[in-house]
Order: structure tokens, then C-alpha cells, then sequence
């Protein structure tokens, strides 16, 4: 017994240690990242002062030049900034790990809301609350998770012809200590809502206005054409300035008559992106592991059998609100919907989605609820 003890310290602190070395990596790149920004705008800046007195064509270079790697610098940082929230969420699980085999429960989470005076057994058995079962075993990395996790404990699973399928589930989990942090940590670096997928499905099976028509397909290829030609007939001397007055009526008009369904539908899915993404990753996770377990193995096909898994499908969706989120940037949103119809575009995307995998999200969160 101390020997098993013993070498599970030791794996947990073999993670400490090597996701705390490469959380200092990280760190030391993004203070170079940082400084070569600071470097790199600085000399553009002077790039450009200077080449002014070469002539246009100099200034142009050194700008796209200079920018171009400012712009790359940047989005470099932003992913390294990603990397170092993640081994410090990793860091954090195994220290906990540690803490908790040491009987240490400080901190965690009590799962005080289910505590039920009048259930059976939960109340006085320390099922939840300080020091309890919950608090010892609670791993769940999403709100849906651990509120199964929560009803397992206060109704146990009593058909003794499923409790070698979930024993063998279990036992097989046990064994990928690593793809388990792996899916911990992604659900913990972006925390959800209370009622974050209930808010999903709710969405999904509301009524909304249909841009999925002949008349919207036409003019988005219609508008960005009419658009374009008229800026470059005014940039050759050929039309005036009244003549794009005069296009805006055709975007104002398209777009503007949709207003106010066009933001009931950006309030459902605002800023949502991030939890897409979050459960994208989570069931990559879940589709790429291999799973023997009987259990295990017909939920993951749940998420794959289709032509397009849940991955793959929930990832797209995250990419459509991203795009629709483009709206909160006031001089960006109005551009592309004075080229491009955005708000149009994004809203016949989310409507196709929806239909394509209205029957299909609700057992995919159930899949990833199990796993959970």
C-alpha cells in the first residue's frame, strides 16, 4: 500500500516538475516575444522617417515589412500567453493531486448545493460538503459533469447488469492519467456558466427569422460585386462619390431591415465563442483517444458516426460566432456589412447549422456528460 502510494507521488510530481520547467520556458519566450515587438515597431517607425526621403515605394516596403512581423510577433504572444495558462492549469492539478493525498481539501469545491437534509443516506454520510466524498473525488471539467457526478453519489447506479460496464469504463480511465489531466485542464482553463449548454439547447430550438432563402444567397454574391466595382470606378476617374452614396442604400437597406432579428440572434450566441471552443477540444480529446471499455467505446461512436463529428462540427460552429462577434467592433462590423452583408452571412451559417445538427447536440453534451 505505501509502495502504490509512493509511486503515484512520484508521478504527480514528476508532472510538477515538468510542467513547471515548461512553464518557465514559456514565460522566458514570451518576455522575448515582448521585447522583439517593442524592437521591431520601434526600428519601423524610424525605417519609415528615414525613407521618406527615398521616395514612396521605401516607405511602403519598410511599413509592410516592419508591420507584418509586429503582426506575427503579436499573434505569437497571444499563443504563448495560452501556453503558459496552460501549464499553469496543469501545475495546479497535480498539486492538488498531492495535497488531496495527503487528505488536504481546502480550497476544493464542497458541492454544497447538494446537500439534501431529508435524502436517505447523502446528509449523514458526508457525501457532500467539508471533507466529504465529493470533495475527494470531484474531477469534472464541466458544470454538466459534475451535476452527474453529484446525482451518481445521492442514486448510485443499482442494475447489477451495468455495473461491470461501468467498472470496466472506470478501470480503463484509471490507466490514461494523462489524457484525464489533458481533458481536466481544457475544461478548467475556460470555466462555463451555470446553465451554459441548457442556454445552447434553448437557442437551437427556438424560433428564429430564415435567411436561408434564393433572394439572401443572390445578393451576397450580388453586393460585394455592385460594392467593389463601384470603389474602383471611382478610383479610376469613372464615377463620383455619389455613386457609392447611392450603394450604401442597397447594404443600409438589406441589413438594416433585419436589425432587430439580426441582434436577438447575436444576444443568444454573443460571446460564446470561447465555450465552443472549450467543448470542441473536449471531444477531440474523446474522438482521438482509443477506448477497449464497452461502454466507453459506443459513446465515442456516438460522437464520430456521423459524417461529420462532433469535433469538427462544434469547432465550426465556434469559427461562425467568432465571425458574427466581428459586429462588436464598430468600424470592422460596418465595413463588412457594407461589402459583405456579414451579419447576413454569419446568421445564414448558424441557420444552416443548426439544421444540419439540431437532432444531433443534445446526445453529443450527454457523450461528453459520461465521460465527464
Amino acid at each position: 500500500m505505501n509502495s502504490s502510494k509512493a509511486s503515484v507521488n512520484r508521478f504527480f510530481e514528476d508532472q510538477i516538475k515538468e510542467n513547471a520547467t515548461l512553464l518557465e520556458k514559456t514565460k522566458r519566450a514570451i518576455r522575448r516575444t515582448a521585447f522583439l515587438r517593442v524592437a521591431v515597431f520601434s526600428l519601423t517607425v524610424i525605417g519609415i522617417y528615414f525613407a521618406t526621403a527615398r521616395g514612396m515605394e521605401w516607405v511602403i516596403g519598410i511599413g509592410f515589412a516592419g508591420f507584418g512581423i509586429f503582426i506575427a510577433l503579436a499573434v505569437r504572444h497571444a499563443r504563448l500567453f495560452k501556453k503558459k495558462a496552460w501549464y499553469q492549469t496543469l501545475l495546479g492539478i497535480n498539486r492538488d493531486e498531492l495535497k488531496l493525498l495527503a487528505g488536504i481539501t481546502e480550497g476544493r469545491d464542497e458541492g454544497r448545493e447538494f446537500l439534501d437534509e431529508s435524502h436517505p443516506f447523502t446528509f449523514n454520510l458526508d457525501i457532500f460538503g467539508k471533507g466529504s466524498l465529493f470533495q475527494f473525488i470531484d474531477r469534472s471539467a464541466t458544470r454538466g459533469g459534475r451535476k452527474a457526478l453529484a446525482g451518481l453519489l445521492a442514486n448510485p447506479l443499482k442494475d447489477e447488469k451495468l455495473l461491470p460496464d461501468r467498472q470496466q469504463a472506470v478501470a480503463e480511465l484509471r490507466d490514461k492519467s494523462l489524457w484525464r489531466q489533458r481533458f481536466q485542464a481544457t475544461g478548467l482553463l475556460n470555466e462555463e456558466g451555470e446553465n451554459t449548454v441548457e442556454e445552447i439547447f434553448n437557442w437551437m430550438e427556438g424560433g428564429r427569422t430564415s435567411f436561408d432563402k434564393l433572394f439572401y444567397k443572390i445578393m451576397l454574391v450580388l453586393n460585394p460585386l455592385i460594392g467593389f466595382s463601384v470603389v474602383g470606378l471611382i478610383a479610376a476617374g469613372l464615377l463620383n462619390y455619389t455613386a457609392f452614396l447611392l450603394f450604401l442604400l442597397l447594404p443600409f437597406g438589406l441589413v438594416g431591415m433585419k436589425l432587430n432579428a439580426i441582434g436577438r440572434e447575436h444576444v443568444l450566441v454573443s460571446k460564446k465563442t470561447v465555450q465552443f471552443q472549450k467543448y470542441a477540444r473536449l471531444f477531440g480529446l474523446i474522438e482521438a483517444e482509443n477506448f477497449e471499455s464497452g461502454l466507453l467505446a459506443e459513446a465515442k461512436g456516438k460522437l464520430t458516426g456521423d459524417e461529420r463529428s462532433a469535433h469538427s462540427s462544434i469547432r465550426k460552429l465556434s469559427g461562425i460566432t467568432a465571425a458574427f462577434d466581428y459586429r462588436l467592433n464598430l468600424l470592422v462590423g460596418i465595413f463588412l456589412n457594407i461589402f459583405f452583408l456579414w451579419d447576413v452571412l454569419q446568421l445564414l451559417r448558424l441557420e444552416r447549422w443548426v439544421k444540419s445538427n439540431n437532432n444531433r447536440v443534445r446526445t453529443w453534451f450527454s457523450v461528453l456528460t459520461l465521460f465527464d
